[in-house]
């Protein structure tokens, strides 16, 4: 089960589904399985268009249309790269660094569709369970832009959105930028990124409505009006209490009263016995005082010694961790790096292919041509010696009439 059909199968089955960028068609199957209501694949390069027309075909409730999302409707340059998964109207900065392997192959000036002109297109309704599932990279901040309007925001409740995470010096990741903005637009992030591919993960986005919020703080205001009266009866209790115990505490402290001065008269005797006792214990303090600090000065010595070591010891293991981690960033972009490359090879080598079969199709006419023309030439040198050799007198006209027909493969054997 792939990441979006996991993330299909949790919630309930979507009432309508928009995919930007369907391409190859890599998640129809799983979309399929959940969805059995309308479902909109927009798609602008032809040959991709004609392929999802081509899958969808006993699917009554797909639909194909050959457009590029855009900011404005009318139409655009679509950069047309040899690995096709990277075309887009306006390709990221960082492409040509992070992916030395991709390269553009053409340009194709396609129809564009703003995100309100193509809701009011197809008619999509408000406050339904609608999907809008964002395939084609570079399109993020064109679809937080649309979604900007509360108009547009409200026919879409979940967002599943391929944006990217490469990056080139002190470019900060697309991905970061484009979740605080959704989280500004009212959307929360739903599970963990799609990181099958590392370099263009994808997040699914589901918006919390205004009202659903409304009606918590309303039951968390009732709450607290409930708490505030249980309170207030508490403190009127505690305050009837508070006057029962005066009274009790004002009789103890009488009888406190006269067992203190009991007790002073005992106690001044009890002093003087005391003062002698302490006097002969300061000495003896001093003496345990002055060894105290002496062992202490032992002690402290020793926690320095030690305190330097466990310093050193901790440089010396965040040093191993840092190149560690610089050794781990480093294998994964080369292995990124490794798969765009071969994803390129493997694209030029079947255009080397293609162009291959043309050749030797053009080398196989040639040599049937060739041979018709040697049998042709073959006919007009029997021709020829046929005509040397014979003694009958045959006019220019004739020779000329006959040589066409030899040419031409027409001569009989009777001639």
């Amino acid at each position: 089960m792939t990441w979006l059909e996991r993330h299909l199968a949790i919630f309930p089955e979507p009432t309508f589904m928009l995919v930007i960028g369907a391409g190859r068609g890599r998640d129809l199957s799983a979309i399929r399985r959940h969805i059995s209501t309308r479902l909109v694949l927009l798609e602008p390069q032809p040959n991709w268009a004609k392929f999802l027309r081509g899958q969808t075909s006993t699917t009554p409730h797909a639909q194909v249309l050959e457009y590029a999302l855009d900011e404005r409707s009318g139409t655009a340059p679509l950069q047309v790269f040899n690995d096709t998964t990277l075309s887009c109207l306006r390709p990221d900065k960082t492409l040509d660094s992070v992916l030395p392997g991709a390269r553009q192959t053409s340009v194709l000036e396609v129809q564009t569709l703003a995100l309100a002109d193509l809701i009011a297109e197809l008619k999509i309704g408000v406050g339904e369970n609608n999907w809008l599932v964002v395939d084609a990279p570079g399109l993020a901040n064109t679809v937080i832009k649309s979604l900007s309007n509360s108009e547009t925001r409200q026919r879409f409740r979940h967002v599943v959105l391929r944006t990217t995470r490469l990056t080139a010096g002190n470019v900060a990741a697309e991905i970061d930028s484009s979740v605080q903005e959704f989280r500004e637009l009212g959307y929360r992030v739903l599970g963990t990124e799609d990181n099958s591919d590392e370099d263009w993960p994808r997040i699914h986005l589901c918006h919390f409505t205004r009202t659903a919020r409304h009606k918590e703080l309303e039951e968390m205001v009732s709450q607290l009006s409930r708490q505030t009266k249980v309170g207030q009866a508490t403190i009127s209790e505690l305050k009837n209490k508070a006057v029962q115990q005066q009274g009790e505490f004002a009789q103890k402290i009488s009888k406190l009263s006269d067992q203190n001065r009991a007790i002073k008269s005992d106690s001044e005797e009890k002093l003087a016995s005391a003062n002698l006792e302490l006097e002969q214990s300061k000495h003896a303090l001093q003496e345990c005082e002055l060894e105290r600090e002496q062992t202490l000065g032992e002690l402290t010595a020793t926690l320095v010694t030690k305190d330097e070591e466990l310093a050193e010891l901790r440089e010396h293991c965040q040093a191993q961790s840092r190149q560690f981690q610089t050794e781990l960033q480093q294998a994964r972009s080369d292995i990124s790096v490794a798969v765009r490359a071969q994803a390129t090879r493997s694209a030029d080598l079947e255009e080397l292919q293609e162009r291959y079969k043309k050749i030797v199709s053009v080398r196989n006419q040639q040599n049937e041509l060739l041979s018709q023309l040697s049998q042709r030439l073959g006919a007009a040198y029997e021709y020829f010696n046929t005509l040397k050799s014979s003694k009958v007198s045959v006019s220019n006209r004739q020779v000329a009439d006959d040589l066409v027909r030899a040419l031409s493969g027409d001569v009989s054997d009777s001639d």
